[in-house]
Order: C-alpha cells, then sequence, then structure tokens
C-alpha cells in the first residue's frame, strides 16, 4: 500500500506538467505532492479486504460502499468523471470502464492473497464494479499478479514474461523508447505495461518511483503502480519516504494505513512494518514473505497416481455426501489431489510441500464397495514462479474411467503455511 501511496504523491505534480530532466534529477517531495485518487481507493479497497477476504461475494459488495463512503468524505481528490458520478449517484452497476483506475487502487490485493490464481479473481472483483471492460480487468489482474509474483520471489523476467504471456502486454520495450513519443494516458492498455516496465528497469523502490513518472503520462497514477510492484520486490519502502508520506495524510488516511499493515501481520502472517532499509538488488533475492528461488525440478509432464480399495468408509452413505453405497465424488477428488502431489513430491526441497487450490471434475461412473480404484495425474503446467502447479486427472476403477477433470496446487512452506492457517484462530 505505501508504495502506492509514495508513488501517487511523488508523481501528483507532474500529471499534467511531465518532468523534461533526467530521471534522478527531481525531488520527490515537494510542497504541491499530494495523495489523489489513487491513494483514497487504495484505501477503500483495502478496507474491503479487511473486513471480508475470505467471502468474495460480500467483498464485491464492501468494494462498492468503501469506494462510496470514501470518494464521498474524499470528493476532492481528483475523480475521474464517470467515476465521481457513480460515486454521487451510489450506483451499484459498473459502466465498462477500461481506465486506470482500476489497476491503481488494487495493490492490496496483492498481499491478501495466497496464491496467484486467488489473486486474480479478487482483483477481477475489485475492478468489476465499475471497471468491467475486459481491458480495466486485465489492467487490475496484471498489476495485482506482478505484485504477488515480486513478494513471492519471482525474478524480474519471471514477471515481464507472465504479464506478456498471459496478458499479452508488450514488455521488451525499453523506457527510453516508450518516452520520445509517449504522451498522457489514462487508459489500462496505454499505461499498464508502462508502469511495470518502469519497475522492470529499476534497481530499487525510489528509482521505480523515479522511472515511472520520468516516463511522463499520467504520472501520479503510472506512479502508484510502479511504486506498488517495488514495494513488493524490494521488500518494503525507505523509511523516509514512508514518513514523508504518513506525513502528508490525514488523520482517518494515515490510521486506516496503519490497520492495515497491522493486519497483513497478524492475518496473513507478513511483515514490512520492521524494515527500515529495504533490500536492494545486490542483495540476497528475498522478498515479502521471505522466499529464495527453489531451483526444483517441476516440468510439465512430470505423472503420479495412487490407489485404493473402496471401502464402507469411502461410500457416499459413509461420508454423508450422499444416500448410496458407492465411491464418494468427495473421496474421488481426494484421490485425484494424492495423485497430484504424489507427481510433484520428489521435486520439491525439504520443508516444501504442495496445497489444493481448485478442483474442476467430473464423476462419470458409480463405483461399488470392494472394488479397486486408481487415481492418476499429470502436471501440464508451472507458473512463472515455480509455484502454481497445474495437472490433468482422472479415476479409473476395474471397469474403466469414472472420473476426469483438472486439478491445481501451488507450492508453500509446510511450517509457514500450518502457522497461517494456525493465526487465523
Amino acid at each position: 500500500m505505501l508504495g502506492a501511496i509514495i508513488g501517487d504523491m511523488v508523481g501528483s505534480p507532474y500529471e499534467f506538467h511531465p518532468w523534461r530532466g533526467a530521471a534522478d534529477a527531481f525531488p520527490l517531495f515537494v510542497p504541491r505532492s499530494r495523495f489523489t485518487d489513487d491513494t483514497v481507493m487504495t484505501v477503500a479497497v483495502s478496507r474491503a479486504l479487511m473486513e471480508h477476504y475470505g467471502d468474495e461475494a460480500a467483498f464485491r459488495e464492501a468494494c462498492i460502499d468503501s469506494m462510496h463512503d470514501y470518494g464521498r468524505a474524499y470528493g476532492k481528490a481528483g475523480y475521474g468523471q464517470r467515476f465521481f458520478r457513480w460515486i454521487l449517484t451510489r450506483s451499484r452497476e459498473p459502466y465498462n470502464s477500461f481506465g486506470n483506475g482500476s489497476a491503481m487502487r488494487v495493490s492490496c490485493v496483492g498481499w491478501a492473497c495466497d496464491t496467484l490464481e486467488e489473486t486474480e479473481r479478487y482483483a477481477t472483483l475489485s475492478a468489476a464494479v465499475t471497471h468491467d471492460h475486459p481491458e480495466g480487468i486485465k489492467g487490475a489482474r496484471a498489476t495485482a499478479a506482478a505484485i504477488f509474483l515480486a513478494r513471492d520471489g519471482a525474478s524480474r523476467e519471471d514477471i515481464r514474461t507472465y504479464l506478456s504471456c498471459c496478458c499479452g502486454y508488450d514488455m521488451d520495450r525499453s523506457l527510453a523508447g516508450i518516452r520520445a513519443g509517449y504522451r498522457h494516458q489514462e487508459s489500462c492498455q496505454g499505461s499498464v505495461p508502462e508502469a511495470v516496465i518502469a519497475f522492470l528497469e529499476s534497481h530499487s523502490f525510489e528509482e521505480a518511483v523515479r522511472n515511472a513518472v520520468w516516463l511522463g503520462g499520467d504520472s501520479d497514477t503510472q506512479a502508484a503502480i510502479a511504486g506498488s510492484i517495488a514495494e513488493a520486490f524490494y521488500g518494503g519502502v525507505p523509511e523516509d519516504l514512508k514518513q514523508q508520506a504518513l506525513a502528508r495524510l490525514d488523520d482517518r488516511l494515515r490510521l486506516n494505513v496503519l490497520e492495515w499493515y497491522r493486519w497483513l501481520a497478524e492475518q496473513r502472517g507478513i511483515r514490512l512494518d520492521s524494515r527500515t532499509v529495504p533490500v536492494q538488488e545486490e542483495r540476497s533475492p528475498v522478498h515479502g514473505a521471505g522466499r529464495t528461488d527453489m531451483g526444483t525440478g517441476l516440468r510439465a509432464g512430470l505423472r503420479g497416481a495412487w490407489e485404493t480399495t473402496v471401502t464402507e468408509s469411502l461410500l457416499a452413505a459413509g461420508v454423508g455426501s450422499g444416500e448410496v453405497r458407492v465411491l464418494a465424488t468427495p473421496v474421488m477428488i481426494m484421490g485425484m489431489e494424492r495423485a497430484a502431489m504424489e507427481a510433484v513430491r520428489s521435486c520439491l526441497p525439504e520443508g516444501m510441500t504442495s496445497v489444493g487450490t481448485r478442483v474442476d471434475v467430473r464423476h462419470l461412473a458409480a463405483t461399488p464397495c470392494g472394488m479397486k480404484v486408481r487415481f492418476e495425474a499429470r502436471l501440464t503446467g508451472v507458473s512463472a514462479n515455480g509455484r502454481g502447479l497445474r495437472f490433468e486427472v482422472a479415476a479409473f476403477d476395474e471397469a474403466g474411467p469414472v472420473g476426469e477433470g483438472s486439478h491445481e496446487r501451488v507450492v508453500v512452506d509446510r511450517e509457514k503455511f500450518q502457522a497461517r492457517a494456525e493465526a487465523r484462530s
């Protein structure tokens, strides 16, 4: 959050008055530096997350309520005309926007979620309440995904590749090449990839923000996006910039920011507020969640299997998922997950394991008590950061196929994952 807020404030004086000098020559904070709608809406989304993370439907509704609340409380923050009308009328319907407002407010999502898939779902929800155009949603998803990957230990090239392949953005351009013909852009497709490139060409948090302002254009929003990714990648923000930013917030927003970091530490097990000197590029690549590169042998094509005999305890009537004496669907899913876990177990470093995050399967035929059943899984894809895993899964009994579908897992540190789970209680 502070990465986005600092970027917003640093870029605010230059939004319509682009800096023409060198990227390292302008002062980061001047009397005209202020928070804008980027900061206000970032805080609004954080409130919705703190109140309703874990309930996606409630989170979506809370986003609307929170944006209305903060938007009306800070009516002079500099909103776009259509968004401000949406606030004033308390509309609950989106208006097909592809503006970069969906990306500027999404940074907290990249920190709150446990997996890349979950991050993109929550980013979509936070965007679609207003910016339901595909480009508006993609801009939010791309920004949140970059933050998640950065805090999870991904390299710059991992992030570049992911946004290029999964979002279709042209990430092979240089910042200098973009700047030569760049103009003020407020669309996601015209500003999000450029903001990410500003981060990619940085070697510190401050340089990422400076690059985004130096680029020109919608400087406060682009610096907010670049700063939010840089905060995750470099493990925090410099203490002096943090204090200057907090001093420019009013009491309500300042308390909201501090509450967010407290919630992140207590509920999600992530602490950044204690680090006064963020990591730099030349130091060991440990970012946010405290992870280094795994160096695993994970690759598409790995296979796993698990077999069992259907007993009374595995029947639908036995587990409570039905009233018939056949293999229960939840047990079939468990078997598929077990096969997927076995497919990658030997490739994971000591202390790491995989946990299931999504299952999409069909139960094709009934298997009676006493019959043997075999579950198989094949790894079909590995995410850019090496943690997200996708599988094809199937189940067979002695008579033939009984189930098929897809399954997703994520690689986690066993002890840290368990500690986060227990902290929820």
